[in-house]
């Protein structure tokens, strides 16, 4: 039985798009195309374009062109050639935040920061916002007229 690479456990934290539950269907996005499991210890790179990238793609050792087609093409490589082939198409990686940075975005956004329970009370221009429950018409808020369809 073929096993799939698992794309979460590669030496560097790249960023994992999972259409589906399914392992196979995971693909990690390049700035040119998309690196995917293709079979037992080896994974492959679909290009979205024709380029010169192709071809030092190709010059890696272990790479092998599976399909070659006028939008782009399909090269498998083994896994232990994930890092020279990385260098060279430049897989998207998992976005990494300070503790430091971190607690400074948590504590900016703590003023924001929807609480459950909590209705917002003022309108964003100061305005108080009439209520569902509220029957009368609020004369500060200026009512907003449409032009007529009928000529």
């Amino acid at each position: 039985m073929v096993t799939c690479p698992d794309l979460y456990c590669l030496p560097h934290p790249y960023r994992v798009t999972r259409p589906t539950s399914d392992p196979w269907d995971y693909t990690i996005p390049c700035q040119s195309g998309h690196l995917y499991p293709h079979g037992d210890g080896l994974l492959a790179w679909s290009s979205d374009c024709r380029s010169p990238l192709v071809g030092r793609v190709l010059a890696v050792p272990g790479t092998v062109l599976e399909q070659d087609g006028d939008d782009g093409v399909n090269v498998s490589f083994p896994v232990s050639a994930l890092e020279q082939v990385a260098a060279l198409v430049h897989p998207k990686r998992k976005r990494r935040v300070s503790e430091k940075l971190r607690s400074h975005l948590t504590e900016i956004g703590r003023k924001t920061r929807f609480q459950h329970g909590v209705q917002v009370e003022r309108h964003a221009l100061g305005r108080d916002l009439m209520t569902l429950d509220d029957q009368s018409i609020d004369p500060t808020i200026p009512s907003v007229s449409r032009p007529s369809k009928h000529h």
